[in-house]
Formats: C-alpha cells, structure tokens, sequence
C-alpha cells in the first residue's frame, strides 16, 4: 500500500510542499507519495468522513503505473 493524502488547507501551498514538509517529521513509509488538496472531505449525516469514497477517489487519481 502507498500513502495518500486528501488534505484541506486554509493557506496556498502545493502537495510538493506538503510532501517535503513529511519527510524528516514522519518515518518513510508513512510520507504520503501522493497528495489531493480538497475543498472539503465527503462527510456522512452524522459527521463521520466517508473513507470509501475517499479510497475510490485515491484509485481514480494516481497515476498509472506499468
């Protein structure tokens, strides 16, 4: 598995940048490889953040490999 990010930010910054910021601060295998800024987190009735979606999401968006 490969980490990635959906973050939401209140600053401009680039997922370049927030991937440099990970690393020295997080072990290796946790630095996330790709990063999605996102407006908002897809979010249930109750509040709770839908990680199917978010994994569905993660798929469509990296790149292809091979």
């Amino acid at each position: 598995e490969v980490a990635f990010a959906f973050v939401c930010v209140s600053e401009a910054v680039t997922p370049a940048e927030l991937i440099d910021h990970c690393h020295g601060r997080l072990a290796s295998f946790k630095v996330p490889r790709h990063v999605h800024i996102a407006d908002a987190l897809p979010m249930t009735s109750s509040g709770k953040i839908r990680k199917v979606e978010l994994r569905e999401q993660a798929l469509r968006l990296q790149p292809q490999t091979g």
